[in-house]
């Protein structure tokens, strides 16, 4: 069995959280010039707010594709987002999702 520290414990230290390297994707098919609440800005926007405001989450930044197709993964956004989840850069990704109830889709 273990054996456990005599030290006592300082009242000013606060256990360290580690947050969790997260990155948001943007898509949108086409750019008409309109701010609609699909447009790339409002997208990151809301995927940086939702980081900000929930715990445990630090962004690490926004991937987008602007004017590619979802019907493939021929992005260049996606690429990049891709290789950085392979090399352990990225843990969590926020995606608003249109379709989606809360607009929000996390994924571990």
């Amino acid at each position: 069995m273990a054996r456990k520290s005599r030290k006592p414990q300082s009242e000013t230290e606060t256990p360290k959280i580690r947050l969790l390297p997260t990155a948001g994707y943007a898509r949108i098919s086409l750019d008409n010039g309109e701010k609609s609440e699909d447009s790339i800005e409002n997208q990151t926007a809301i995927i940086e707010d939702y980081v900000r405001n929930n715990g445990g989450l630090e962004m690490s930044g926004v991937f987008t594709d602007l004017g590619f197709t979802g019907r493939d993964f021929d992005r260049p956004g996606y690429a990049e987002l891709m290789e950085s989840i392979r090399r352990g850069e990225v843990k969590c990704l926020v995606v608003k999702d249109a379709n989606c109830k809360h607009g929000i889709k996390i994924l571990v």
